[in-house]
């Protein structure tokens, strides 16, 4: 495999292998050799993912239109490595992990404005208002700190969870309607064609 098919597995695995190698690290143990080997590989992991950094921006200067999506898709999965790091180490404070959280986000939804000529229509509403509801999850934690647990009991904070749940639904809620709306179009024009085709037969 070249290390541009190696990047690209690392990318759509991004998610899942960042989480774990992030959550390991957090709790190294060295009981055997198979730790040992565990901790190699997740460093080797994490070296890769800083080399591609590395790479791709060293060749920042040479991007031109046409490489705009490869840029957002760097700048995201970099959004993505901070909020993981934020989410799985800075758990002493609460109201600091929200915000460095709560930052991530609003980073995300400012490089999918700045990159909207790469999408269609269809896809950066959704890409909007998947991020506006996260932010929007976000912000709504804050209810959960400590701090106002005096205002807020255990009645009102279920209370939260569905509605953020619910919040969190938009995106997908988004992209159904528009794959209906997609497929009853497509529906309308194939029963317009069957209807000209026997109101207009070929052969008398």
């Amino acid at each position: 495999m070249s290390f541009q098919g190696l990047q690209k597995a690392l990318f759509l695995n991004g998610w899942d292998m960042i989480f774990k190698t992030l959550l390991y690290t957090r709790n190294i143990l060295t009981k055997n050799y198979i730790d040992i080997v565990q901790i190699i590989i997740a460093i080797i992991i994490l070296i890769l993912y800083f080399t591609i950094f590395l790479n791709f921006f060293k060749g920042k200067s040479k991007l031109s239109k046409k490489n705009s999506y490869q840029m957002f898709e760097m700048l995201s999965f970099g959004r993505q490595f901070f909020f993981l790091l934020f989410l799985i180490y800075v758990q002493s404070s609460q109201i600091l992990q929200l915000g460095l959280l709560l930052m991530t986000s609003i980073f995300q939804i400012g490089f999918i404005f700045n990159y909207r000529c790469i999408f269609n229509k269809k896809n950066y509403i959704v890409q909007i208002v998947v991020e506006i509801s996260v932010l929007t999850f976000i912000l709504s934690s804050f209810l959960y700190i400590q701090e106002f647990n005096e205002y807020f009991n255990e009645e009102k904070k279920i209370l939260l969870g569905w509605v953020q749940a619910i919040i969190l639904s938009k995106g997908i809620t988004i992209e159904l309607i528009w794959i209906c709306k997609d497929l009853l179009q497509k529906l309308i024009q194939n029963c317009r064609s069957q209807s000209q085709i026997v109101n207009n037969p070929i052969f008398p």
